[in-house]
């Protein structure tokens, strides 16, 4: 009994950290990194930040408030992004090298940590972003949001999808 307890946790350990990576490519995060989405981390390319700034009309006080916020952003997420995939590799490396199930397991909860993170880094940048529209962009935004997630599907198991299709 007291082998089987170890064994379990390690194996329920790797089916979580399956399912872990398989979410975050699945759901969207594969399309981001295509993208240079949120998950990039390296800021909205250029065409999908000309063509939500000719949907919205933003003005150009918008524009180069936007840019700011971009840039704000991306620099705090970068060495976000950068830990997360060091840990990530340390988990591979572990359930590789059969580390115990509590390591494995404290790496897991590192790795959460830094997704909750990022969503805050997101979220504070959307809240910020929707405070630069009036109301009738922030209508239009709010719609363009709508569409990319019904065309995208439900993204709760990873960081939000970035703005803009």
């Amino acid at each position: 009994m007291k082998r089987t307890l170890p064994v379990l946790c390690a194996a329920l350990l790797l089916a979580a950290t399956g399912l872990w990576a398989q979410a975050g490519m699945h759901k969207g995060g594969a399309h981001r990194m295509r993208h240079g989405g949120f998950a990039a981390g390296a800021g909205m390319p250029q065409p999908i930040v000309d063509r939500l700034t000719s949907e919205l009309g933003l003005t150009a006080a918008q524009q180069a408030s936007w840019k700011q916020l971009r840039d704000k952003q991306s620099t705090a997420v970068k060495p976000l992004f950068e830990t997360a995939r060091q840990k990530h590799e340390a988990i591979r490396d572990g359930l590789d090298n059969n580390a115990d199930a509590a390591t494995l397991g404290q790496m897991m909860i590192d790795a959460h940590k830094i997704r909750e993170q990022l969503r805050a880094v997101h979220d504070q940048y959307e809240k910020d972003f929707a405070a630069l529209l009036n109301s009738d962009q922030l209508a239009k935004y709010q719609e363009i949001r709508q569409k990319f997630h019904r065309g995208h599907g439900d993204d709760t198991d990873g960081p939000p999808p970035p703005p803009f299709p």
